[in-house]
């Protein structure tokens, strides 16, 4: 008897691993033909930076002969016009006893003229002075002694007024005896001896008055940034001191005149600062002056193999920086513009873009990557032929 076969009928089994095969077919296509996108969006990013720096200035520093005294006019910080006083030197060789002998004189004309014009008499003018002067000789001796805060050139330069306006109210008032006579010529013949040796140096134009000095005035300088190196820079940070430079060997500087609105910050990093684009601008403040925000704009941007040196020119009054040197600028911006993940960012013969979707393909756009942080990245495109725009679709 001859059996008959009969067909096996497809199991459930078989008919799973057929599905899974397709699925995985189908994966595997899909994934080797999907190409992820993100898309262009709006965005801001913030820029913080503590960074070391040193300033330098639009100054020029005040030399003369070799001198034995110097008396200040003008106060530390002050701004002065051209041909205004700042300084009185008494050439080498002055004599102290004369000047002595003359302040002794000058006290007994005081002194003679107040007696003659009080008598039993007040005069009120006389006394309004004198107390004036009083208060500010107080004033002076609290500042001296630490009790007080005040700019102790300005108090001395205020009671020399005082005196001087005293003096000429004495002189306009009492009418001279013979005594007085005789004090007078005593003083005129002293004060010429003085004048002889006296010289009166002015402003040669509008300036900040400054008379503290670091050494580094002829170097880090306004007009030398190009000269100013990363050594330079990296020295002062460290604390060098420099040498005051002046034409010959027998002058000594006086003061420094100090443009207040030009002035410049040299920042310097062992990294690469990309931010620090040419031309950009960023807010600064300074630990010396936390109250005071300053804007500051790249200028200059310089490799030098070891490091880098950036420099920001700065327009704002330089106020109490007029005599810091180094310093740590804090620095700060806002980045806003094109925002994408950092990840879209592609390097094709050694430049920087990002791919745009288009249709079925995808266009290669270098552009300018201003910030990155945190895995996002604001850019522009380098080339203002490429138009790039919030909710373009782009290749990661």
């Amino acid at each position: 008897m001859v059996r008959r076969r009969t067909k096996a009928r497809p199991t459930v089994n078989f008919y799973i691993l057929i599905a899974a095969i397709a699925v995985g077919v189908f994966l595997i296509v899909f994934f080797l033909n999907y190409e992820p996108t993100a898309t262009i969006e709006s965005g801001k990013i913030s820029f913080e930076l503590e960074q070391p720096s040193v300033i330098a200035r639009d100054e020029e520093v005040v030399f003369e002969e070799n001198y034995g005294k110097i008396t200040y006019l003008a106060a530390e910080g002050e701004n002065v016009a051209e041909g205004a006083e700042v300084a009185e030197i008494y050439k080498i060789g002055y004599n102290d006893k004369v000047l002595s002998d003359l302040l002794d004189v000058r006290i007994k004309i005081g002194q003679y003229q107040e007696n003659t014009l009080l008598g039993d008499i007040i005069d009120q003018n006389l006394v309004a002075i004198n107390t004036s002067i009083e208060q500010k000789a107080e004033e002076i001796a609290a500042v001296t002694s630490g009790q007080a805060e005040g700019d102790l050139l300005q108090l001395e330069e205020d009671i020399k007024r005082l005196q001087q306006d005293k003096l000429a109210y004495l002189k306009d008032t009492v009418t001279p005896d013979a005594q007085l006579e005789e004090y007078y010529q005593q003083e005129d013949e002293l004060n010429e001896r003085v004048e002889s040796w006296k010289q009166v140096i002015t402003a040669d134009r509008e300036g900040v008055v400054s008379f503290y000095f670091d050494g580094c005035e002829s170097v880090i300088n306004a007009g030398n940034l190009e000269n100013i190196t990363l050594e330079d820079l990296s020295g002062i940070l460290n604390g060098s001191t420099m040498s005051l430079v002046s034409r010959d060997s027998q002058e000594k500087p006086i003061y420094r005149l100090v443009n207040s609105y030009k002035w410049y910050l040299l920042a310097v990093s062992t990294t690469e600062i990309p931010e620090f684009e040419m031309g950009r601008t960023f807010t600064i403040s300074f630990d010396e002056n936390l109250d005071k925000q300053y804007t500051g704009k790249v200028v200059g941007t310089r490799d030098e193999g070891l490091g880098y040196v950036y420099a920001l020119e700065m327009d704002d009054d330089i106020g109490p920086l007029i005599s810091t040197r180094r310093t740590v600028a804090k620095v700060a911006t806002v980045f806003e513009g094109l925002q994408i993940p950092s990840s879209c960012i592609k390097i094709v013969d050694d430049t920087k873009g990002i791919y745009v979707k288009e249709g079925d393909g995808s266009t290669f756009v270098p552009v300018v990557v201003e910030i990155e942080k945190d895995g996002k990245s604001i850019i522009k495109p380098v080339n203002e032929a490429y138009t790039l725009s919030v909710g373009m679709e782009i290749m990661t």
